[in-house]
């Protein structure tokens, strides 16, 4: 019951709408292989930390893993 209750607290605090700002710090590393000539495959991630532009709020301080494929 006390996790309930704070789920509900928790999202009350949230906006129901808005914007903000924000910039993202990321690396990515990942492979290159060829499948055949002049054909490669990419496979890697990217990942880094949000920071919104106010210091605090939605989004400041989040980790982000991103998988990439091409």
């Amino acid at each position: 019951m006390a996790l309930l209750l704070f789920g509900v607290s928790a999202e009350a605090q949230l906006a129901k709408s808005g914007t903000y700002t924000s910039h993202f710090g990321w690396t990515g590393s990942g492979k290159l292989f060829e499948i055949e000539k002049d054909h490669q495959f990419f496979v890697g991630e990217f990942s880094g930390t949000n920071f919104n532009d106010a210091g605090r709020g939605f989004l400041h301080l989040t980790s982000w893993v991103c998988p990439g494929v091409n």
